[in-house]
């Protein structure tokens, strides 16, 4: 179920969308910012954190070519898809992990959590589609480094 507004020339700039019956629970708001030939989708959860970025070129009014680009705007295909006071999921939209994909998640995920010696934080990490290499001593290195600054990561199929 969505809720749609529109400004006073009719243009829409932002979508509520809910949950299903029978709890009509608010779970992510779009915000549309209209540029001269691209539409900037903005999606934030219910708790006001930016999920990600949707980007599409604008052809005859019509958005075309979406691009979705992670909440830091970085190099690599992963949006957040929960977020609450002890976890946040990250669907991740790579073939691969790299530890520099893991690397930009957890530094985001760091400054939007603010974990310190009393608060952890369990970084969920949905990877249906993409291989996870636990061999790969880089990889190792940023779970073990996080885990001491109160982050934990998990791997969810």
């Amino acid at each position: 179920m969505n809720q749609y507004y529109y400004d006073n020339k009719g243009k829409l700039i932002r979508i509520e969308r809910f949950n299903n019956p029978p709890t009509l629970k608010l779970w992510r708001t779009d915000f549309l910012d209209y540029k001269d030939d691209r539409l900037i989708i903005s999606i934030y959860l219910s708790d006001n954190t930016l999920s990600h970025y949707s980007f599409s070129d604008l052809k005859g009014g019509k958005p075309i070519n979406r691009r979705i680009i992670n909440p830091a705007r970085g190099k690599y295909h992963w949006i957040i898809t929960n977020h609450n006071a002890s976890s946040v999921s990250v669907y991740i939209g790579e073939n691969r992990l790299t530890s520099d994909i893991l690397l930009e998640i957890v530094k985001y995920i760091e400054g939007l959590s603010k974990p310190c010696y009393d608060k952890k934080t369990l970084l969920i990490i949905e990877c249906s589609d993409t291989l996870i290499d636990s061999s790969d001593r880089k990889i190792a290195e940023i779970k073990e480094h996080y885990q001491n600054q109160g982050i934990t990561i998990v791997y969810s199929p």
